[in-house]
């Protein structure tokens, strides 16, 4: 090929150059490059040989990952072929020249247009030799069905709308479709959708909720690949938590190697990327049916608290843990923040040695003034290590790994690598080259030169023991590592999903992520950093942090709650749920009121009372607004009546006031106990409450009035005692609050707690009158202004096991 005349065919491309040949070839095969960038791209291809090398590994390696998942377009590779073959044996040859492809466009053939030029000869060439190998290699791979995990829009199946639209009779709705909600392909299905039997529903982000015609509750938690039938359905990735009623009574979740059926319960599925199931029960009993596991026995049946994991090997008994399903739910909405519950390690190694206490090592490595240099061995076969001397286990809290490297002292021909390994065992393993000197047993995320495949990827994979090789199921193409260049990789496990992003340390924009979810509970726990096998690895800082903090999470309800209700703040708020409930106490009411109706078996109600939007609206709003203190109070009441002198009686829930809480005389919620079921009389507002009981009270209007809590007491039915008050430092941009009232059947305590300020709450607390004992518990709002209650608990406890004072929680 002639050089031009300027010669810039001769000039090596610099690292910023690099970055934008990567993003767009990136761009080209997403299909959303601009007609500027088309000719950017076109003009450095022709005026440098480098980045038409470039092109050409990233057109080969895109190339090998398309074949080997399998998911290649032959037609479109023959039309390729053959155009390029054709133009390739002219005199004049037509060249590719890069185009946006055409809305509507059957085939490659429309991504360019021909032009004459000689300059590009060579690219005929090469484009045909590695088109006709793709469209061989395709056609021997599509015959033998590889299944592949799907990671973007070129390697995996479109969301197909299966039944959808051809089947008529519906079997489920989609009654809830998360913000963050990502569809793969390029459909989207609307929440209030019905859903048909044969339907596909494929997320590459987010969560979605089914609720069948029986009434039964499906999530499904993405990234996920869900075949809908009407009973149930197929589960071939990703995860889901159901919650059947007992007219779904045999509903069955499918998995590519078994099958769970219900019995009458809530329980929780997943299939990973390595072909492992497994099935965890919250409720009642299911029966496992698990397929190619060496195991004798056909089915199991499995009761609340326990679960099973199986793949085509082995079958191993678990403990289920609704925690799992979740921790994906609460990372997203986390957003990179350290929750309270965070423990950390961090270090920069410019210490003369590695501290026993955090760190261990295997291989050559050693502190320096600029960091710690993890030295590869002078024949390249031997990876050094840099092991956390505690264990951590992701089942208990996800870890997060960030750390900052850079390569060094590299001979020309030097593949460099790094990885980070989480679940993994401490000593290195016996497998076969190239994995020899890797560790036992983990799951390894890595940046830099793949042994079996020639290029520059991250990748994930797992090691399941000490003499297996690594199974890799997620790929990106990335810059190729270059020496002394400041890198920055961010690992996050949670015990299943497993994300590794990598990026320029200086450059965010350059990030790349893979991912994989991967059910593996490692022989052990370490955490470990891997450096390169030849030159140099600089590491300058890691930092590891698990999120210890837990959710009280224990049935669908409460899983529900978390993903429709708002993720981090939900699991917060469940959170002080649980540490307020009494320890000995007896649970003898619980409602999240996420029926259509309300369970008239545990309550009653004086006045406008209706479930809505999974919680119970006390109360209706006005035209105007208006509140109006003087008018009948709506209730919600207790079917039963308790006695506290049997036994003290706590309380819990959620409230939430309406937008105009605040107007004129103000909104407020209370809880009455030892109450009546009819409102009372009198000449003043005592009229609008229930006609005897305690009655403690939350006024967020009155805060500067030293009344925003207030006790009352109501000993007959035209009589009311005002016995304390309170104030509380309302935020006027808060609408919900957690409250807590304690009875013993002598004095009242009342607690609110303002959520979204972990350190705001005020309790106020009195005696009252012994004469009032057994009776109802009522939820009150105001006219004109209604309250969402959520989260109600009723406990009751031995009255001597709680000892009630004025000063608790202040």
């Amino acid at each position: 090929m002639l050089d031009s005349p300027d010669n810039t065919n001769s000039i090596e491309i610099d690292q910023s150059t690099v970055r934008e040949l990567h993003d767009l070839c990136t761009r080209l095969y997403d299909q959303v490059i601009s007609e500027k960038e088309l000719k950017r791209f076109n003009d450095l291809l022709d005026s440098r040989r480098s980045a038409r090398s470039f092109y050409l590994r990233y057109v080969s390696l895109h190339s090998m990952l398309l074949t080997s998942a399998g998911k290649q377009e032959r037609i479109e590779a023959e039309a390729l072929s053959r155009h390029v073959a054709v133009s390739a044996q002219t005199d004049q040859p037509e060249f590719p020249v890069f185009l946006a492809r055409k809305q509507g466009s059957g085939v490659a053939a429309d991504r360019f247009e021909s032009r004459k030029s000689a300059s590009f000869l060579w690219l005929a060439i090469v484009a045909s030799l590695l088109v006709a190998i793709t469209a061989v290699v395709w056609t021997v791979r599509s015959s033998h069905q590889i299944d592949s995990v799907a990671k973007n829009k070129h390697d995996s199946p479109s969301l197909r709308k299966e039944g959808l639209a051809e089947q008529t009779t519906p079997v489920a709705r989609l009654s809830y479709v998360s913000p963050a909600i990502h569809w793969q392909g390029d459909m989207t299905i609307e929440q209030g959708s019905a859903v048909s039997s044969g339907s596909r529903l494929c997320l590459t982000e987010g969560d979605i909720e089914l609720t069948y015609s029986s009434g039964s509750k499906l999530l499904l938690i993405g990234p996920a690949d869900f075949h809908v039938d009407a009973t149930g359905g197929k589960l071939c990735r990703g995860g889901l938590v159901a919650a059947i009623t007992e007219g779904g009574h045999g509903f069955t979740v499918n998995t590519p190697n078994g099958k769970v059926v219900d019995l009458g319960t809530e329980f929780g599925v997943v299939v990973d990327d390595f072909g492992v199931s497994e099935v965890s029960v919250f409720q009642g009993k299911v029966e496992a049916f698990p397929q190619g596991s060496g195991s004798k026995q056909e089915k199991y049946e499995l009761t609340k608290g326990r679960g099973l994991q199986w793949d085509q090997d082995k079958l191993v008994p678990l403990d289920s843990d609704l925690r799992r399903f979740a921790s994906s739910v609460l990372d997203r909405s986390r957003q990179g923040t350290q929750s309270p519950g965070q423990e950390a390690l961090v270090d920069r190694f410019r210490k003369s040695r590695l501290d026993p206490e955090r760190w261990k090592s295997l291989g050559d490595v050693v502190p320096s003034d600029s960091g710690l240099q993890m030295l590869g061995s002078a024949a390249g076969n031997s990876r050094p290590y840099l092991i956390a001397a505690n264990q951590l286990d992701p089942a208990q809290g996800s870890i997060t790994i960030t750390c900052d490297f850079r390569f060094s002292d590299l001979d020309p021909g030097d593949k460099p690598s790094f990885a980070i390994l989480t679940r993994s065992e401490d000593q290195r393993g016996s497998a076969p080259e190239p994995w020899a000197n890797t560790l036992a047993s983990c799951v390894r995320s890595s940046f830099g030169f793949v042994a079996d495949s020639g290029d520059d990827l991250l990748q994930t994979g797992v090691k399941l023991e000490s003499d297996r090789e690594l199974s890799g199921v997620s790929w990106s193409s990335f810059l190729k590592p270059m020496p002394d260049t400041p890198y920055r990789v961010v690992m996050r496990d949670d015990g299943v999903n497993v994300s590794f992003t990598v990026s320029l340390r200086d450059d965010s924009s350059t990030a790349r992520t893979v991912t994989c979810r991967s059910l593996f509970r490692g022989m052990a726990n370490y955490i470990a950093l891997e450096g390169s096998s030849t030159g140099t690895t600089l590491i300058e800082h890691v930092e590891i942090s698990q999120d210890r903090s837990t959710s009280p999470l224990t049935s669908y309800a409460d899983f529900s709650s978390l993903i429709l209700d708002g993720g981090e703040q939900r699991r917060l708020e469940l959170q002080l749920l649980a540490e307020l409930a009494p320890a000995d106490a007896t649970l003898v009411l619980r409602d999240d009121f996420a029926s259509r109706d309300l369970d008239m078996n545990s309550w009653s109600s004086l006045g406008d009372v209706v479930v809505s939007s999974g919680g119970l609206q006390i109360g209706l709003p006005n035209a105007a607004s208006h509140i109006d203190t003087w008018k009948p109070r709506p209730y919600l009441l207790t079917r039963k009546p308790l006695d506290p002198t049997a036994g003290t009686l706590t309380i819990l829930g959620k409230i939430t006031f309406s937008e105009n809480f605040l107007a004129g005389y103000g909104a407020s919620f209370a809880v009455m106990t030892r109450a009546d079921n009819q409102l009372g009389r009198g000449p003043g507002w005592e009229n609008s409450v229930l006609r005897r009981g305690v009655r403690a009270n939350f006024w967020p209007a009155a805060w500067d009035t030293e009344h925003g809590l207030e006790i009352h007491e109501k000993p007959d039915v035209n009589t009311i005692r005002l016995l304390a008050t309170q104030g509380f430092p309302v935020d006027p941009q808060t609408r919900s609050y957690l409250f807590r009232v304690i009875d013993d059947g002598d004095s009242i305590i009342m607690t609110v707690y303002d959520p979204s300020r972990t350190d705001t709450s005020e309790t106020i607390a009195s005696l009252a009158s012994s004469s009032l004992r057994e009776g109802f518990i009522g939820f009150e709002s105001s006219w004109g202004s209604p309250v969402m209650l959520d989260d109600v608990r009723v406990y009751q406890s031995p009255r001597s096991a709680q000892n009630v004072s004025t000063t608790d929680d202040e």
